[in-house]
């Protein structure tokens, strides 16, 4: 249960599996930035194979971003962190802030660039 008020119902799926990975999952594979703001992916490879079968319906480190990004999560530019490792960061996921989490929502199918995509509806 989410703290501070915040239910279960209040957050997102995907988002309360992202965080709930980054509690339990190796440390040599995922995890937080030293001052909880940024998601931190130290191995892509066995980030897909090991923990996107257990935590999402896909298997790969693409869909795995793909969800980020219509979460509004960004990805770090390398030239701001160690470029070996990929970085996401969103302002309202916070290792310390699990109350912020319903503020985070899927991009609003208005958003789509291509109206007529069939997906966004």
């Amino acid at each position: 249960m989410a703290a501070e008020g915040a239910t279960d119902d209040e957050v997102s799926g995907f988002v309360r599996s992202v965080y709930t990975l980054l509690r339990v999952c190796d440390a040599e594979i995922a995890g937080w930035s030293h001052d909880g703001l940024q998601v931190v992916i130290f191995d892509p490879a066995r980030f897909a194979s090991e923990l996107c079968p257990k935590f999402f319906r896909h298997r790969t480190f693409q869909s795995f971003t793909r969800l980020l990004n219509m979460y509004q999560f960004h990805r770090v530019p390398s030239a701001q962190r160690d470029s070996k490792h990929v970085v996401f960061a969103h302002p309202n996921f916070q290792r310390t802030r699990e109350d912020l989490l319903p503020l985070i929502q899927r991009k609003s199918s208005s958003a789509c660039r291509a109206p007529d995509c069939g997906v966004c509806q």
